[in-house]
């Protein structure tokens, strides 16, 4: 079965994205470190504790919901 070059392009994003997030949970999770927001001119670390709770959660949220869609794709 092939699927189309849109569909497959959406299979290889969705990859991408939850590996990205499982590197990041892995990394989180083995070094102790949080999870941070940057854009090219601004960093702030000094998000509260709860705030880095809350975009994890989102996080683990957001990647169930990629690999269930992922799994509709193929």
């Amino acid at each position: 079965m092939f699927m189309k070059q849109e569909t497959y392009e959406k299979a290889k994003q969705l990859v991408n994205d939850i590996a990205t997030m499982t590197k990041q949970f892995d990394e989180c999770e083995k070094e102790r470190h949080w999870i941070t927001i940057s854009t090219p001119r601004y960093k702030d670390d000094t998000y509260s504790v709860r705030f880095q709770h809350e975009l994890r959660d989102w996080m683990q949220t957001k990647m169930q919901e990629y690999k269930k869609e992922f799994e509709e794709l193929v």
